[in-house]
């Protein structure tokens, strides 16, 4: 599914729930790939197989988990976190 902003770009739209093959494509990975390393449970909208899906939520937290970065806007102590405070800014103040 696509989606147009207001300048025409088309960008991707990912429901809410997704079945498993958008699943797949919505992290990234083939649809096998999925099947073997996805930790997420589906949830059942209806009785029959066709109907689980996979909360694009639950995906994105698994996603994080595998992220061996630190967190955006951890600093270590110490850390100068504003551009003015790197001294990039030379004798330019506001």
């Amino acid at each position: 599914m696509k989606e147009t902003d207001t300048e025409g770009r088309h960008r991707p739209y990912w429901p809410a729930a997704l079945n498993k093959k958008m699943a797949a494509a919505y992290c990234g990975i083939s649809y096998e790939l999925f099947r073997q390393l996805c930790p997420v449970k589906p949830i059942s909208v209806t009785d029959s197989a066709w109907g689980q899906r996979y909360l694009r939520q639950r995906l994105d937290e698994w996603l994080l988990s595998q992220d061996p970065n630190e967190a955006i806007g951890a600093h270590p102590p110490g850390c100068k976190r504003r551009i003015g405070e790197l001294g990039l800014l030379g004798a330019w103040s506001p």
